[in-house]
Parts: C-alpha cells; sequence; structure tokens
C-alpha cells in the first residue's frame, strides 16, 4: 500500500478521474477493498460480488479509520455527514482510480505474465529493482480485474518502478489490464497447460498471453522464455508493438543464457551469459524453475541498462515465498523431517517443478523423500 505519510488521493482528483461527486472533502493516502484491513487514511471501495456487497460494510471501514468510502449507493445506515465517493459502479471507479493513479506516475513499469511464476518473478524483480531506486509492486497475488487496478491506485507518484503482475482466466482480460497498466517491459514467463479451463488449448493460453503487448508504451521491450515452444508466436506478436525482444534460456541465442545450473539447498549457483558476457550469481530460492525465473528477472534489469551485477547481489538472500516451495526443519522424536512447502496452489507444470525438486533433494542417513498431493482442481 501507499507510504501513510503521502497523500495519494483528495476528493476532488478522485470524483475528477472516476465521474463521481463527493459529499464533503478528503484525504486519503490509499485505496482498500476490504472493511477488515482497512487501515487509517485509506479511501474503501465498496465493491459488490455475487455473495457480498462492500456497502454493508462501510460503516465498519469508516469507523476503522478509513478517509471515505466510494460507493454507487448511500445505505440508509451511512450519515450523511460521513466522507463519500458516489459514483455510477465501484468496479468501473475502482478501474477509473488505476488509470488515474497509472497516470500521474513516473515510474517505469514492468507487466508480469504468464502460465506459472508471475508472483515468484514479480517478488525478485520488487527485490532486484529496489537497489537503484523505490519500487511498488502487487500485493501477494493481486493479479485481476480488481487486484491490478488496486495495485495502480496505490501507485505513490514518487516510485521509480512498478511491477504488476497480470493474470486471467478468459480471452480479452490481460488485454484490457495492458491497456490499464501501460507497461514499459512486459514479461511471459512461460507458456503452458494452466488455467485451461476456459480455452481449447495452449495455443489458445498462448494468444492470450501475448495480449499483454496491446497497451505496451512506445520503445518498449518484451521479455520471454526463449525455450518455451511458443517463443516465435509470442515474439511476432511483440514486434509489432516492441522496441526490443529479450529471450532467457538455455538456448544458445537466448540474450540471457543459462550456461550452468549447481544446485545446493539455499545456495545454488548460477552461471549465465548476458549478450556473450559471463555472470555468476548466487539464489536463495531452490529448484530449476526458480533459476529460470531469475534469468527473466535479469532480461528485466538488463532491458532498464541496470547493473546486473549489482541486482544479482539481491538474489542470493531470496528464499521464495510461503507455499511456494520454503524448506521448514520440524523436529520429530529424536530425528528431524525436512518440509518443502509448495501448497499454495497446483497447475501440471507447477507440480512438476515440485516433484522435480523433491527428486533432487537429499534425504539424511536412511531417510525418505515422501511426496503428500492433494487435488489439483
Amino acid at each position: 500500500m501507499a507510504s501513510a505519510d503521502t497523500v495519494s488521493w483528495t476528493g476532488d482528483y478522485a470524483a475528477k478521474v472516476t465521474g463521481g461527486w463527493i459529499t464533503h472533502p478528503w484525504l486519503a493516502n490509499g485505496v482498500s477493498i476490504d472493511s477488515r484491513t482497512v487501515a487509517s487514511g485509506e479511501l474503501f471501495v465498496a465493491l459488490v460480488g455475487d455473495r457480498f456487497d462492500g456497502h454493508d460494510y462501510i460503516n465498519a471501514a469508516l469507523k476503522a479509520g478509513a478517509a471515505a468510502a466510494m460507493v454507487s449507493r448511500v445505505p440508509d445506515a451511512v450519515e450523511m455527514e460521513a466522507p463519500l465517493l458516489v459514483v455510477p459502479n465501484t468496479q468501473t471507479g475502482l478501474s477509473a482510480l488505476g488509470a488515474g493513479g497509472r497516470a500521474r506516475s513516473r515510474a517505469q513499469v514492468v507487466g508480469v505474465t504468464g502460465s506459472v511464476g508471475k508472483t515468484g518473478t514479480k517478488e525478485m524483480l520488487r527485490l532486484t529493482l529496489s537497489a537503484f531506486g523505490s519500487v511498488h509492486a502487487s500485493v501477494r497475488s493481486y493479479n485481476n480485474a480488481i487486484g491490478v487496478p488496486l495495485t495502480l491506485a496505490n501507485l505513490p507518484e514518487e516510485s521509480d518502478y512498478a511491477v504488476v503482475e497480470i493474470g486471467m482466466n478468459h480471452s480479452g482480460e490481460i488485454a484490457a489490464l495492458s491497456e490499464l497498466s501501460r507497461p514499459h517491459v512486459a514479461v511471459v514467463t512461460t507458456v503452458a497447460a494452466a488455467h485451461l479451463g476456459n480455452f481449447n488449448n495452449v495455443d489458445e493460453i498462448a494468444s492470450a498471453k501475448a495480449e499483454i503487448f496491446v497497451g505496451i508504451e512506445p520503445g518498449g521491450i518484451a521479455v520471454l522464455n526463449r525455450d518455451n515452444p511458443f517463443f516465435r508466436q509470442l515474439r511476432s506478436a511483440a514486434e509489432i508493438s516492441v522496441e526490443q525482444v529479450i529471450g532467457f534460456g538455455c538456448a544458445t541465442d537466448a540474450t540471457i543464457r543459462l550456461i550452468k545450473y549447481d544446485a545446493s539447498p539455499g545456495c545454488n549457483t548460477l552461471t549465465v551469459e548476458i549478450e556473450g558476457n559471463p555472470l555468476v550469481y548466487q539464489l536463495g530460492a531452490d529448484g530449476l524453475h526458480w533459476a529460470c525465473n531469475s534469468l527473466a528477472v535479469l532480461g528485466v534489469i538488463h532491458g532498464f541498462g541496470e547493473n546486473t551485477h549489482t541486482a544479482v547481489r539481491c538474489l542470493a538472500g531470496f528464499q521464495g515465498m510461503q507455499g511456494r516451495g520454503v524448506r521448514h526443519s520440524i523436529n520429530l522424536g529424536d530425528g528431524e523431517i525436512e518440509l518443502i512447502d509448495d501448497s499454495y496452489n497446483a497447475n501440471p507444470v507447477s507440480m512438476c517443478a515440485a516433484l522435480e525438486l523433491l527428486g533432487t533433494s537429499r534425504p539424511k542417513h536412511s531417510g525418505r523423500r515422501i511426496a503428500v498431493l492433494g487435488d489439483m482442481l
């Protein structure tokens, strides 16, 4: 969220970008969609869903310290003196706030999409780009029609970089979110058989991921997985609107090329070449999939013209995220169990990566490897 001491929204500016009107003047230092976690001074957006209505929680949000609430109607229980921003539709209003936040920003924006690896790549970018300036990035996996505008609405004007995770369930969603985000660099981590529910095949998924280039800024850069079977399709789509394509992977013609990967729990060593120039660095997160994501990160750093040697120094301490391959030691009797927690989510590609990581792990003494698998929904 935005810094608590930075006024990011005035009532007048919010009304201007949303086409709404305010009941009283107010100042907000951020935007929230959850009355349970709204921070003091934030604007609460009363979204309406199939099973909830944020208008039922306006008073709770204001009592928690919200500076104001964005509403499409004023419930009887809300006092007339309450600071409100009244708009025709709060979902549309949130998107307008996102567009307004992006319009006034000076940040270099990175859009990250892909079938797997979006959140991890986003977090590594947050970490490495912080070596070169202030960074604002999506919270958790906020990558949909609510999460992306929320991220942009909370983008501080003074941020040097913004990292926006972009996901999808249907064709056309990424195009709309790309046009909202207007990235300077677009990353596609990979294309694979994930989120197939609303698509007939992986080719359609590739086309949907390529929508990220729709809103890219003039002179933009595409960072693509050179080893992915859909690289050429993505490159062709990118070249319509980008100035430069950076490929990452093991392929001999990859701009960011992995030469060698030495796995060691918590201290993995990568040898890469960046346009033929060697670079060796350590990565705290375990698994070849994390190593590949780090190549995408280097592609962004290289595209921005920043020092890759400086960037990789940040990666040694990167241990991944909870539920995505983090290791835990558990005492059991006189022994010890090492638990690799990869429970956050699953698709066939991420499951294979998790099993590969388990397979390369070396149990102590006569220990065994045990995989505990749940449903893949």
